[in-house]
């Protein structure tokens, strides 16, 4: 039984590095200078997809952004502390 789950989670592990693979090989992907640049850029996104009424409305309503730093206006990471490395 054991050799059967070992053998599953390896076919699970090549099956997610090949879709991985495949991303790349199409371009999928982003390159950040540094951690402050990737943070900036997940802040753009979050505040994109909580600027949606739709989605921003409906996800309150059955309370799932509770808690999500975007729904109580607080920032994730400040570009100053990405820059001092304190984050």
């Amino acid at each position: 039984m054991r050799d059967v789950f070992v053998s599953l989670k390896i076919a699970g592990r090549r099956s997610a590095a090949r879709v991985g693979l495949d991303a790349l090989e199409r371009g999928e992907f982003k390159n950040f200078a540094n951690v402050c640049a990737l943070v900036e850029h997940l802040n753009r996104l979050a505040d994109t997809v909580l600027a949606d009424p739709e989605v921003h409305s409906s996800k309150a309503e059955q309370g799932k952004l509770n808690g999500h730093p975007r729904a109580i206006g607080a920032t994730i990471y400040s570009s100053q502390d990405s820059k001092s490395g304190d984050f």
